[in-house]
């Protein structure tokens, strides 16, 4: 089995899923790794490392939205984030793409949004990562939807195609994820696993299957936690 590098690990994050959630994976164990996609291993430390610098990045954005996350369903998120640049890249490895000099133009303008948006110095490196693999899996949709309704094409349709195709892909994957992390549907809902080591059976602890939105339903679970536990 091949290690994927970490610097490759994350697309967009806390928005509507690109492609399709793994909410349909297998969840067989294999000792040590988080997840495992088509033979690549996305290992425990990675994803946990991966967690806690996601966590951080968009803290400041949740603390102004007067929102929070639990930890869990931050674990569900990043995970669900490194399974799918996974995808992504063995997409386009498995036909011979090369990213084009657009893509490594928006990645060069990348530190000119460390400024804009004021990225604190210990976060940068997890925004670089963020924003690369962002450009990266948008090249991607954009060359697939290109590929499939031909040169010429609406630059948005084919963005739209490309994102099918891959969900189509990202459905016929063979990926295995660990029991103890949940998923995260299209929906961007989190979802405990039902083969995990903890079993919500409280009213109060089933509130922890969904992000906190103040704006549009209960905190009360994420409100009950430690700061530990949750993110925000």
């Amino acid at each position: 089995m091949r290690t994927r590098s970490f610097r490759r690990y994350a697309v967009a994050a806390l928005s509507v899923a690109a492609i399709a959630a793994v909410s349909g994976c297998g969840t067989d164990v294999h000792p040590g790794q988080a997840a495992v996609v088509d033979g690549t291993r996305i290992s425990m430390s990675d994803a946990d490392s991966f967690s806690d610098d996601f966590c951080e990045l968009y803290r400041p954005i949740l603390k102004q939205q007067k929102s929070a996350l639990s930890m869990a369903t931050v674990r569900a998120l990043a995970l669900d984030v490194l399974v799918r640049d996974e995808l992504v890249h063995q997409y386009a490895e498995d036909r011979g793409w090369t990213p084009p000099a657009s893509y490594r133009k928006a990645v060069d303008g990348i530190d000119d949004q460390v400024e804009q948006f004021q990225i604190a110095a210990k976060d940068v490196e997890t925004f670089r990562t963020v924003r690369e693999a962002e450009e990266y899996a948008n090249w991607v949709y954009a060359k697939a939807g290109e590929e499939k309704l031909g040169a010429g094409a609406d630059p948005q349709a084919a963005l739209d195609e490309g994102r099918k195709i891959l969900t189509a892909y990202a459905d016929d994957a063979d990926v295995t994820l660990d029991p103890r992390f949940g998923t995260v549907s299209s929906e961007g809902q989190f979802l405990p696993s039902t083969g995990g080591l903890s079993v919500p059976v409280t009213t109060l602890a089933k509130g922890g299957a969904h992000p906190a939105d103040p704006a549009a339903g209960d905190t009360s679970y994420v409100d009950s936690l430690p700061a530990s536990q949750k993110c925000g």
